[in-house]
């Protein structure tokens, strides 16, 4: 009995594989094209849409390639792509384009600030795009609020605003080393962001390229969920621990360093880390003996609808309520009298 059940399921695994075999041998699968070398680390992006077949060009063909429904990108050749050696000298000078002013060292501002301050006080905000005022007017940014809180005939008090899109922790520092001491500051704030711990030469190689390579394949009404896709992958590309200790503790124990030298102070402050950042956070700032200030708990960061303009960057309305913690914070210190 045993026999004949073994001789039927092998009948039946040799016709199942017979079928397949015929099936394929008339209907030969299209080979993949990719250009990519077998020893490249490739990121693979599922980009939410399926393409019939594969979609490249000429100009990132060694960088991007979608097939069906994923994009490859090739990490190794995107590290090979030329960066300005100074983030400072690729900044623009003297020039607005309606919503956003730069004065003469690239800061964004509607004042000219001398390197000489007199008896003022000098308060620099260190971040990214969240300082710097993303989809916000000029008179819309949370240094801009903090001046007029402050002192709006800027006699007593000066408010630099030194965020700047796209850079991390490591090139905060790096800006205010080559720039923002020559203010003579006496106090900094540095704001982190959950992503500043991300390597960003490669976040600006990478999508910087992609945005070319979507406008080559003429998928532009495609872009907003390829380029979301894509962040969301770039961030589990990077291993926390690793880039976290790079990109941001060493970088801050640098600052502490910087703030002895020219005696300033200090304060670190998160938007909305989550509670892994937040915890790395507070521990640096007790090794450096700086005030940790933690906007979510502070403020109720919770209002995603009252805070955040339609690209996630905060409001005129949460950076006024910045502005305002801050003028309070400076006040209690007794910083500015």
């Amino acid at each position: 009995m045993s026999k004949k059940f073994l001789l039927a399921a092998f009948a039946i695994i040799l016709i199942f594989s017979l079928c397949i075999f015929l099936y394929e041998h008339q209907n030969p699968k299209e080979k993949t094209m990719s250009p990519f070398r077998s020893n490249s680390p490739i990121l693979e992006v599922h980009i939410g849409f399926l393409l019939n077949k594969p979609l490249t060009d000429t100009n990132t063909s060694e960088l991007f390639w979608i097939e069906k429904n994923k994009l490859y990108i090739d990490i190794a050749k995107i590290r090979e792509i030329q960066l300005p050696s100074s983030i400072i000298d690729s900044l623009p000078r003297n020039t607005s384009d309606g919503n956003y002013t730069y004065n003469g060292d690239g800061i964004r501002s509607l004042t000219q600030f001398s390197h000489e301050k007199g008896d003022k006080k000098r308060i620099i905000l260190l971040g990214d795009s969240f300082v710097f005022g993303e989809s916000v007017r000029d008179n819309e940014t949370s240094s801009y609020y903090l001046q007029q809180r402050l002192d709006p005939t800027f006699q007593k008090a000066e408010v630099i605003n030194m965020g700047l899109r796209g850079i991390n922790t490591q090139k905060e520092v790096e800006r205010l080393e080559e720039k923002g001491v020559l203010y003579r500051p006496d106090i900094v704030f540095i704001f982190y962001f959950p992503n500043d711990y991300w390597d960003t030469d490669l976040e600006v190689r990478l999508f910087s390229s992609l945005a070319k390579y979507i406008d080559n394949v003429g998928l532009h009404e495609k872009q907003r969920p390829i380029m979301s896709q894509t962040y969301a992958e770039f961030e589990s590309y990077h291993d926390f621990e690793n880039s976290f200790s790079k990109f941001v503790e060493e970088p801050l124990l640098r600052l502490k360093k910087v703030s002895q030298e020219k005696s300033f102070r200090v304060v670190l402050v998160s938007f909305n880390a989550p509670f892994s950042h937040t915890k790395r956070l507070r521990e640096i700032a007790n090794r450096c003996s700086w005030d940790f200030i933690y906007l979510k708990d502070a403020m109720g960061y919770n209002d995603v609808g009252i805070w955040n303009a339609p690209d996630g960057h905060p409001s005129a309305y949460a950076n006024k309520k910045i502005a305002e913690y801050l003028a309070n914070y400076l006040h209690q210190k007794s910083i500015i009298t």
